[in-house]
């Protein structure tokens, strides 16, 4: 079970079928194909091993702060679908605005690679980063976010995201689970943390991304306790992008710890 990656239809390397051969090699048994701000449905892809579920992980703000809210096992397709559309908009001129900053550093074509890099599909920084790499800009991915496309750097355009509350509402017209995805990335006290999640939960929210990759265990106990305190269910994924990493790869990720339950008990 592995219930959050991604594909070519936003920043992952492969395309549904492709990743999909790859979690079955893997040995998993269900995969949620989790893209940003698009959604995917089981009527889109389908595999002879792997169960395919509805999923989604939608851009959102909460506190000033961009977060990510996975949604799964969606039933409704009209609501999600929408909604990411106007996303799309705003991911297209967030995307002009990098390419303008990047360009006046002198890196011209900013724009044009980063689509070619996209396949055409949904642009975002880490085609821009694999532009940059190609073209000698930078050494590498890592670098291209170090130096230009991290947070606090020139090509970090605040979007235009929606409210954190109006990503979980979509979600659940949807008929789908909202889950609060990789929390421990926002590098957040664990006072704000708390509030996320108290806010999250009130919106709607109904689950808690415990694990996401291979987490240090000490991390993937503290977040079961949250989840504990704030009664929510227990999410896991590998956030798989693509094969840049030996360790990386569908199904990857620390184990479940058994005090808490999982979201999959919702349809399993």
């Amino acid at each position: 079970m592995d219930l959050h990656s991604h594909t070519t239809r936003s920043d992952g390397y492969l395309s549904p079928e492709a990743l999909l051969a790859v979690a079955a090699d893997r040995g998993v048994s269900a995969l949620a194909i989790t893209d940003h701000d698009m959604p995917l449905f089981p009527s889109m892809v389908n595999h002879p091993t792997v169960q395919v579920i509805a999923g989604t992980e939608l851009s959102c703000v909460w506190s000033r702060q961009t977060i990510h809210i996975v949604g799964l096992n969606m039933t409704v397709s009209e609501p999600i679908s929408d909604h990411c559309f106007e996303i799309q908009q705003a991911r297209v001129r967030r995307a002009e605005e990098i390419a303008r900053r990047l360009e006046k550093l002198g890196m011209t074509g900013a724009l044009a690679g980063a689509l070619e890099e996209s396949g055409n599909e949904q642009i975002g920084r880490p085609h821009f980063a694999r532009w940059m790499v190609k073209q000698g800009h930078v050494k590498d991915m890592r670098a291209a976010f170090k130096r230009y496309l991290g947070a606090g750097k020139i090509g970090d355009i605040k979007s235009e995201w929606p409210a954190l509350a109006k990503a979980v509402e979509v979600i659940v017209r949807s008929g789908g689970i909202p889950v609060l995805a990789h929390p421990k990335q926002y590098q957040m006290t664990n006072t704000k943390l708390k509030a996320l999640i108290t806010d999250f939960a009130a919106a709607g929210g109904k689950a808690l991304e415990v694990c996401n990759g291979f987490q240090p265990r000490d991390q993937v106990e503290y977040l079961a306790r949250l989840t504990q305190d704030a009664d929510l269910l227990a999410s896991a994924g590998s956030d798989f992008h693509g094969p840049e990493a030996p360790y990386h790869f569908p199904g990857g990720y620390t184990a479940l710890p058994g005090n808490v339950r999982p979201v999959w008990s919702l349809w399993e």
